[in-house]
């Protein structure tokens, strides 16, 4: 009986970690951030697009992230005119809320306004497979099912433990549990590695131009211009290696891209 009573311990002590971290997680931003972003509407609507997205920035400054943040600074800096940080801001929001059809409508749009073409394949086709089913689903949807995966497959240990007699009913559905629960943590993964292997970019300036090697070394071999989504690889004393397609590669000066 004290092997029972030390896993119920165990199991009760592992919810509330959980349930406290979930509850962090989704956690309401505090109040110096509310005030910022209700500042940021109340200039975007005054049509004062520079102060609505000095606001936003700030939020993110401050540590914040957020989709609708994102997305705000996205709209501020469309009307700006920079089209650069407009699509670095909605892809950013899209990563948060890849469902939402606001941030898909208006990345589609401000993407659409690019002159050059967006980086293509070339890789693994199930890297790429991964990458397009995790983009419609975030990090944040991963934990809940696998936080309410958890509570029942512990809440089924439990019954198994202190009533043996409905080991054998509840036993598959223990196992069926403990199997989607693993596949969940497999993606989250998988997630991760598709992350780190598909560091994506975008070009800031209306233009700029791709050198052969970084430094004063480097001859120039292309343009690019503002919007422009670019594979980064590798980073060398200030500067970033990039992307565009199979044959188009080059560096470019680090502060003329931002990483989405």
């Amino acid at each position: 009986m004290t092997v029972v009573r030390l896993l119920a311990v165990v199991t009760v002590v592992g919810l509330s970690a959980l349930c406290w971290v979930s509850a962090a997680y989704a956690g309401a931003p505090p109040e110096q951030i509310m005030q910022l972003f209700n500042q940021g509407n109340r200039l975007y609507q005054a049509d004062d697009f520079a102060g609505s997205r000095q606001a936003y920035e700030r939020i993110l400054d401050l540590g914040y992230e957020a989709a609708d943040v994102y997305y705000n600074l996205g709209n501020a800096s469309l009307k700006l005119g920079d089209l650069g940080r407009a699509i670095w801001a909605y892809a950013r929001a899209r990563r948060l809320a890849p469902r939402d059809e606001d941030i898909i409508k208006n990345l589609g749009y401000a993407r659409a306004l690019t002159s050059d073409a967006r980086p293509s394949g070339g890789g693994s086709r199930l890297l790429a497979w991964l990458a397009r089913v995790s983009e419609r689903l975030p990090a944040k949807d991963i934990l809940r099912v696998c936080l309410v995966l958890y509570w029942f497959l512990s809440g089924l240990l439990l019954a198994m433990l202190l009533r043996p007699r409905l080991r054998r009913r509840l036993a598959p559905g223990g196992w069926g549990m403990g199997l989607l629960l693993g596949l969940s943590l497999v993606f989250a993964g998988m997630k991760a590695v598709v992350a780190e292997a598909s560091d994506v970019g975008v070009v800031l300036p209306a233009e700029v131009s791709v050198q052969s090697a970084p430094g004063e070394e480097g001859k120039p071999v292309f343009t690019l211009h503002a919007g422009t989504e670019v594979r980064m690889s590798r980073t060398l004393g200030g500067w970033v290696e990039i992307t565009l397609g199979p044959e188009l590669k080059g560096w470019v000066h680090g502060d003329t891209i931002a990483e989405i």
